[in-house]
């Protein structure tokens, strides 16, 4: 054979091997679920746009900066965890991460001890760099172990070496035979194209033979996988599953076991969304007009009923029903009824979340047919019949009592308006036990006349506020609130492009804002055992802000971190503020369910600046943390 034609063969076998023309063909048909980094080339420009004008577009220049203006030894010879974390976003590695081929990893199926059989798969493509970084820690690592051969290619394990002595006390490997497979744990293989890692050595010798014969049946060949890939399968992240077969194998491991899956979640959806009914569900995360979409689409079985399709039934309206929306609210929800049966569907749809929370006693349509009784006002046939919409706030901030349980504010689009007045109170004194309705009080706030039921004996602790318009009630439990909704005082937000005007459901998110309600929590109690927990109460824009740091108990606390730390923070949580909200929207046909979800500006400098804030954050709480010089002083400081 001549030179010539032996390198010609060597390339014709190199491309063959590499080439393979869908990631998916790697994974064996029923995979459960599945998840994949499509067309990884066509997202590095995106993925530099979003840092643009951050320090993280420059790692030296931001590592370098911040040590050339430290005045303490931590700042100088500690900044290891921000290095790594600026290097991520380097030209280099996206760079590289536009060579890939693509990346995806997948359940497809449980073991015998029910646990979930796990696979992940890295074409590297033209990437030289995490082939050569793969096989590196393969043949480095001394804990790395060979536990057999598939189609030709190692599989390795983590198996730390077992030592006994020799007969002369000299250390001896305990065991000479091969090293055998471990259950369920790390399982890695490398061959030139694809980096595989897994649960267990049979998934990484499956997907090692499919990719050196890709013509083997595969999830590629599924019809409902074809499905869901033609409409969510774009540049991004794209996942796909089958939630009803997931659901028998969860239930058949509860059955088996007694209840080892256990998760209220869980039980929402069976209960709420009958997710054995769903076919598929399928989505995507993308970049698209300079923001981030995340989509979800779910196919059902013909015929399928549920609680929560029968409350997305509704034709829609648009987003100027939103303009009742507060100034200052941290999101709503505008939720259109159905046409027709809207009692039926509210009432059923709240009976299957009582029911999902193990709720005891009456379930909210007993409880509705049983205040009709009483108080003889129907909540069923003259108000939720008669009800269009209803648009959920959930405030930044509210004006409670102490103690009190924060609720949400509902805003009723609809023709019973004022009846609704009757109904608060016929449930008020239905929750407090009383045996008549009570009476209101009435306060004029910001121009709006406000009616108020006292608190006694409800579970929030807080009383009851609302008012009204010819088609608008609101009530809640602060009056603020209330007033800002019934005189709409926000411009009603424009919907982004590419996202559906007219929808069953749709929401505004403030991401900032919800940050804030997040960190509304209760002091920490530092006197604890061990590590101390130190606390410090700081307000933050509409909360307490709570600072948790393992201190190991022989450290002196170092206060003057904490309030470098508390200060990063709340420049941070201001700069998040600042964004522009989240769109949701929810999209009913008879057999699907499609969902999406918007952030807008995404790739603008109001990003770069939170970015920003958050590396002085993560270097202070670093900092405060502990994260000092200890292990290096031996090295530069006199003895």
């Amino acid at each position: 054979m001549t030179r010539t034609s032996l390198i010609a063969l060597l390339l014709i076998t190199s491309f063959a091997k590499a080439e393979v023309p869908d990631i998916a063909r790697l994974f064996p048909p029923g995979t459960l679920a599945y998840a994949e980094l499509h067309d990884p080339a066509s997202l590095g420009p995106e993925l530099a746009a979003i840092v643009k004008g951050s320090g993280l577009e420059d790692s030296l220049r931001l590592v370098h900066e911040r040590r050339d203006k430290t005045k303490n030894m931590r700042d100088l010879l500690a900044p290891d965890d921000l290095a790594i974390l600026s290097l991520f976003a380097s030209p280099e590695i996206v760079g590289e991460f536009r060579k890939l081929r693509g990346a995806a990893v997948a359940v497809t199926g449980f073991n015998e001890r029910q646990q979930p059989d796990i696979v992940a798969v890295l074409l590297t493509g033209e990437s030289q760099g995490l082939g050569l970084a793969m096989r590196a820690y393969l043949t480095v690592d001394p804990a790395v172990r060979k536990i057999g051969v598939a189609s030709g290619v190692p599989i390795f394990q983590i198996h730390e070496a077992e030592v006994q002595n020799g007969p002369n006390g000299q250390p001896l490997p305990a065991n000479e035979k091969p090293v055998t497979e471990g259950f369920h744990q790390p399982t890695f293989a490398y061959t030139p194209g694809v980096i595989v890692v897994g649960s267990n050595r049979a998934d990484v010798a499956d997907v090692i033979a499919r990719f050196q014969d890709s013509t083997k049946k595969s999830l590629a060949d599924e019809p409902l996988f074809q499905a869901s890939a033609a409409k969510n399968r774009k540049p991004g992240l794209f996942w796909f599953t089958l939630p009803g077969d997931y659901c028998e194998k969860i239930d058949a491991i509860n059955k088996q076991t007694g209840d080892l899956i256990d998760d209220d979640r869980y039980a929402m959806l069976k209960l709420v969304a009958n997710v054995k009914a769903i076919r598929t569900a399928s989505g995507g995360l993308r970049f698209r007009d300079k923001g981030l979409s995340l989509t979800a689409d779910m196919a059902f079985e013909a015929g399928a009923t549920s609680p929560l399709l029968a409350m997305l039934e509704g034709e829609g309206n648009d987003a100027t029903a939103l303009k009742h929306l507060p100034a200052d609210a941290a999101s709503a929800i505008l939720l259109t009824l159905p046409a027709e049966k809207r009692a039926e569907a509210v009432l059923g749809f709240l009976d299957a979340i009582a029911r999902a929370n193990g709720a005891l006693g009456r379930r909210p349509s007993q409880a509705a047919a049983e205040i009709a009784a009483k108080f003889k006002i129907d909540l069923a046939k003259d108000l939720l019949a008669k009800t269009r919409s209803i648009t959920l706030v959930l405030p930044s901030r509210q004006e409670l009592p102490k103690g009190a349980q924060p609720w949400p504010t509902f805003v009723i689009h609809g023709e019973a308006s004022a009846a609704w007045a009757d109904g608060v109170r016929a449930v008020v004194a239905d929750l407090a036990g009383l045996a008549e309705l009570p009476q209101s009080s009435t306060e004029i706030v910001d121009g709006v006349k406000v009616f108020s039921l006292p608190a006694v004996n409800l579970p929030w602790k807080a009383p009851v506020h609302f008012a009204w318009t010819e088609s608008l009630f609101a009530v809640g439990l602060d009056r603020k609130v209330i007033a800002a909704c019934i005189k709409g005082q926000s411009a009603a937000p424009n919907l982004p492009p590419g996202l559906e005007t007219k929808a069953a459901a749709m929401g505004c998110f403030f991401p900032g804002r919800l940050l804030q309600l997040a960190l509304q929590t209760s002091k920490i109690d530092s006197a604890q055992e061990g590590p101390r927990i130190v606390g410090e109460e700081l307000p933050v824009r509409g909360g307490i802000r709570n600072f948790r740091h393992q201190v190991p108990s022989n450290q002196p606390l170092q206060p003057e971190l904490l309030k470098q730390e508390a200060k990063a923070f709340e420049e941070m949580l201001h700069a998040i503020v600042a964004m522009p909200p989240a769109f949701g929207t929810v999209r009913r046909s008879p057999k699907s369910l499609h969902l999406e979800w918007f952030a807008p500006e995404i790739q603008a400098p109001v990003v770069a600046r939170s970015l920003d804030c958050l590396i002085t954050w993560l270097d202070r709480m670093l900092a405060a943390s502990g994260r000092d010089v200890n292990d290096r002083q031996s090295l530069i400081l006199p003895q």
